[in-house]
């Protein structure tokens, strides 16, 4: 079998325009005689997106299928028929300058020992976003929302604490070894929009001791649709990064009295809101998923936190599958106490 010095393993689905624009990235990559090939795998897309990929993009690009929505899944097939020495993960919705995948090699010769590498995830906001999104003080909102990563740290070995994101990590294929991405997390049929696939995988790559490197000139940019700058879908998404949280630790974030406290210190505008929805859309996703994985003792806890938060005030800030997930909880409780 030929082999490859990267490969780089993108799962898409329905979207062909912004899938066409990271295939323009990576056609401009500077290799400087690195083999690359890239491996699309089409999750069940009912666009364009078999079009775009038939068209000659002068790469060595391997086109696998995976009808069935699950993002791990798809990316799993693709992990079965790698050829690369070295695997790029990223996104069909980013793009990246000429010397991405080239400063990773380059990192690779500095830093010979370690098997991982990622690099900054820079969010490019639409227009007409409200200027105090981007800077938002909510900083797990903002890499939980919109993927941002932008550590400040030199070039070198990543703190334990600190994880990257999908959309720019990569690692040594010697490393992975039999390594998969876990079905029940992250978009899936049957998990709906569910997330944290990526932040499992590196925590189990890490938790083998492999070193990774943080590389801040492999930097690429993560395209934000206009959808995504408004409260409905970020609600959902906080929703859905509650769930993640308890699927991947085991245990939710209990701090919720103190978030919220540090919201009355905002003045009353659009950036409190967005603030106090963040932070019900996120514990209603715990509960939901403390509930799921059978937690009870958990799941009380934390929905008495959230039921002092005065919730009927702000119900308008709950996403619908929060506000199942709430109402379930509360109804059950009333009557276990009536």
């Amino acid at each position: 079998m030929e082999s490859y010095d990267i490969s780089v393993v993108v799962s898409t689905r329905n979207r062909a325009n912004t899938l066409q624009r990271l295939l323009g990235t990576l056609q401009r990559q500077r290799l400087n005689g690195a083999t690359l090939e890239v491996i699309i795998i089409n999750n069940g897309s009912t666009d364009d997106t078999e079009t775009v990929l038939a068209r000659d993009w002068g790469l060595n690009l391997v086109r696998l299928q995976e009808p069935v929505a699950g993002k791990s899944r798809a990316l799993n097939r693709a992990l079965q028929q790698i050829r690369g020495r070295f695997i790029v993960f990223t996104d069909d919705d980013i793009t990246a300058p000429v010397e991405w995948l080239l400063s990773f090699l380059h990192a690779q010769q500095r830093y010979p020992a370690a098997t991982a590498f990622c690099g900054p995830i820079i969010p490019k906001f639409p227009p007409g976003t409200p200027t105090w999104l981007p800077q938002h003080s909510t900083t797990p909102a903002r890499g939980a929302l919109f993927g941002r990563f932008i550590p400040d740290l030199p070039e070198g070995p990543l703190p334990l604490l600190v994880t990257p994101h999908g959309a720019n990590f990569a690692a040594q294929a010697s490393a992975l070894k039999t390594l998969r991405f876990q079905p029940e997390l992250g978009p899936s049929k049957e998990n709906g929009l569910m997330m944290g696939e990526d932040t499992e995988f590196v925590i189990r790559l890490r938790a083998q001791g492999e070193e990774m490197v943080y590389v801040p000139d492999a930097f690429v940019e993560h395209w934000i649709r206009p959808d995504q700058v408004q409260s409905s879908w970020m609600f959902a998404r906080a929703f859905y990064v509650g769930r993640a949280r308890v699927a991947i630790h085991k245990t939710p974030k209990m701090e919720v009295m103190a978030a919220w406290q540090k919201t009355e210190n905002l003045e009353p505008t659009e950036a409190m809101e967005f603030a106090r929805g963040f932070i019900l859309n996120f514990c209603c996703g715990q509960i939901h998923q403390l509930r799921a994985e059978g937690n009870e003792k958990l799941e009380s806890e934390l929905a008495s936190k959230v039921r002092d938060l005065a919730i009927p005030a702000y119900v308008k800030l709950l996403a619908p599958p929060a506000r199942e997930a709430l109402a379930l909880h509360s109804a059950e409780y009333s009557a276990s106490h009536s």
